[in-house]
């Protein structure tokens, strides 16, 4: 296998006035719409029998766009290691700006995007991770009161309003999401419906309206909470507090406007992810009774006897971990990622201009067999020490991007995920109703469609079974009452 410095080496920019070498194959296509209707019908079947047919580099049509995709995870070194004066982010998710603003992250020029960048990556790491920690106990907590001791719900629909409510306590606070309720959600979902690649964001569409509404309003909120803390003072350990302290371009103050968009970014960002991560881990552990039995076993194992407010109990959470793992290997959320082709480049003996769009599906590259055996296959054990198979390439696992725009959040993500789920199976014996759910895709992400889930809180093995550690009070639980 190649070095990820000679691919970088034998891919380069270039011009067409100079490039000498061939575009890549273009897949058939229809006039005017190109591939565009088979590509949003079902792009992960027409991605792959056109992989089939021009290999791991190939060209399509969506409309008036054209669009290399690049499969082969040697070529992503490329691609991940470019910054946006070459391949830009920001032109390629044009619908951003509307949801947010065009001076958010990528959405901005280059400098202004490292900037701000610096300022979220600290607000995910070391003791700032431990902080959002009690925010996930707490409203786990609220939620396993409203579940009870058994009944059904819809694996998406829950989990989807867990993740939301988890998000704006942690990074808005405790005060927000308790004023708001579940108004909260709906605005969130409307802010989503702007997550439209296809239509301009001002034209007088029904889910454009409600998106440039929706965003008006949580602008309006959040912005008074950072009033609030203004006048009120007082000492905090939150995201709010962390941007009101924090400096950038030396030693500036946060304009109000990035602060907000970066606390709904992130929110929306975690809330769209997350959820589909959780939701399908959740639905794969439930169909594999073998694996989900040794994952209880340890969790139960490490509850029983370390503290559930410290991170490294949940680090410790090792199967679980390869349950994430190859949830996201197998059901990326993010199933393509986009670049705009500022500048042309010479690729696997192509020239691809600029002005095009790259492509890559994570779906695909994720399953390619000279990364992963058997690799349509769930297997989470092959995570594990002795195999590594996620280890086999720098790009082998994709669910969080790559480069310079890995996503900040990853950390904070992986840590939701495991407090939700391990409380959640230490809890409760679960299952699945709808065994076998759809794949929703809808602009880039996809999750399973209607999914129900009968839960029996456990009469052995749970918390109700076991005696509260000296080193975890019940106050600190979260399903004992405080």
């Amino acid at each position: 296998m190649p070095k990820a410095s000679d691919v970088v080496k034998s891919a380069k920019s270039s011009s067409k006035a100079t490039s000498k070498l061939p575009l890549p194959p273009f897949v058939k296509s229809k006039p005017v719409v190109g591939n565009l209707i088979e590509f949003y019908r079902d792009r992960l079947t027409f991605l792959n029998r056109a992989m089939a047919e021009h290999g791991e580099i190939f060209a399509i049509r969506l409309g008036p766009r054209k669009v290399v995709v690049l499969l082969n995870p040697d070529d992503l070194n490329f691609v991940f290691m470019q910054n946006d004066l070459t391949l830009s982010v920001g032109q390629a998710y044009q619908f951003v700006a509307t949801m947010f603003s065009p001076e958010y992250l990528y959405m901005a020029d280059y400098d202004e995007y490292i900037e701000q960048r610096k300022v979220l990556l600290p607000a995910f790491q070391g003791a700032k991770l431990g902080n959002y920690l009690g925010s996930m106990l707490r409203e786990l907590k609220d939620w396993m009161h409203v579940l009870g001791d058994k009944g059904e719900f819809d694996v998406v629909d829950e989990l989807s309003k867990l993740a939301l409510r988890i998000a704006a306590r942690a990074f808005i606070g405790e005060d927000f999401r308790k004023a708001l309720h579940d108004k909260f959600i709906p605005l969130f979902t409307d802010l989503s419906r702007g997550a439209d690649p296809i239509f301009p964001a001002n034209w007088p569409l029904p889910h454009l309206i409600r998106c440039r509404a929706a965003r008006a309003e949580l602008g309006r909120l959040v912005s008074s909470v950072f009033q609030k803390r203004r006048h009120e003072g007082g000492e905090y350990h939150d995201f709010i507090q962390y941007l009101l302290e924090a400096r950038y371009h030396g030693d500036q103050h946060l304009p109000e406007e990035i602060m907000i968009n970066m606390v709904l970014g992130i929110v929306w960002g975690g809330y769209e992810t997350t959820t589909g991560t959780m939701s399908w881990a959740l639905i794969h552990l439930l169909q594999n009774p073998s694996f989900l039995q040794k994952v209880v076993a340890e969790i139960d194992t490490v509850l029983a006897t370390e503290p559930m407010t410290e991170l490294d109990t949940w680090r410790g959470l090792e199967h679980l971990q390869y349950a994430f793992w190859e949830t996201e290997r197998l059901e990326p959320v993010s199933d393509i990622l986009l670049r705009y082709n500022v500048k042309g480049y010479e690729i696997g003996g192509y020239h691809v201009p600029a002005g095009w769009y790259t492509v890559i599906s994570p779906s695909i590259t994720q399953r390619l067999p000279r990364l992963y055996s058997h690799p349509n296959a769930y297997d989470p054990l092959r995570h594990a020490p002795g195999r590594e198979e996620q280890a086999s390439h720098r790009f082998s696992q994709l669910a969080f991007g790559g480069g310079l725009h890995k996503c900040p959040g990853m950390n904070f993500a992986h840590t939701e995920m495991k407090v939700v789920m391990g409380m959640l199976l230490h809890e409760y014996d679960l299952v699945l109703i709808d065994r076998q759910p759809d794949k929703l895709h809808s602009i880039g992400i996809q999750r399973p469609g209607a999914c129900r889930v009968r839960y029996q809180r456990r009469t052995t093995g749970g918390l109700n079974a076991q005696k509260t550690s000296s080193q975890t009070p019940a106050s600190l639980c979260p399903v004992h009452p405080s």
